[in-house]
């Protein structure tokens, strides 16, 4: 496969994952939510693994990088679930969507140097953010969200 089709992919299902997302994480709250999405992948990928064969071999002296990727996706998944409760889908989706833009600069820090189209890339998702996000104000003024959570929560 290419990259683009599983770039696609990759964003068709978080889409779907975070509309489905809003609906267990208002009733049971973004702890057991994240708890059970962790579980469900964990059930999901153990089972393609038993089917498939392991993925690849593991480089323990490696796994930290790993280790250390999965506590951070654990806490960005807590946050969005959190964010889930708090706001409608049409503005959290939006904002957490915008995760490329750090990722470009943290690969920048790291010596990577991104092409011209990453580098517009970046300012035009941060647009995109900004637009959906304007819509805040008209779900906050339906009581969707807490007066004064968008501008704390976005920034403008």
């Amino acid at each position: 496969m290419n990259a683009a089709l599983l770039g696609l992919v990759g964003a068709l299902s978080w889409g779907v994952h975070d509309f489905l997302a809003r609906f267990p994480s208002r009733k049971l709250g973004p702890t057991n939510t994240t708890f059970l999405v962790t579980a469900a992948g964990l059930v999901a990928l153990s089972l393609w693994v038993l089917l498939h064969g392991t993925p690849g071999h593991i480089v323990w002296a490696s796994s930290w990088v790993g280790a250390v990727a999965g506590i951070f996706s654990a806490l960005a998944t807590l946050a969005l679930f959190t964010a889930l409760t708090l706001g409608p889908v049409s503005i959290v989706a939006p904002i957490a969507g915008a995760f490329p833009a750090p990722a470009l600069l943290f690969a920048v820090i790291a010596g990577v140097r991104p092409t011209m189209i990453e580098w517009l890339a970046m300012p035009a998702v941060l647009a995109g953010v900004a637009l959906v996000s304007q819509s805040g104000e008209r779900h906050q003024a339906a009581g969707a969200i807490a007066p004064g959570m968008l501008k704390s929560v976005v920034g403008f």
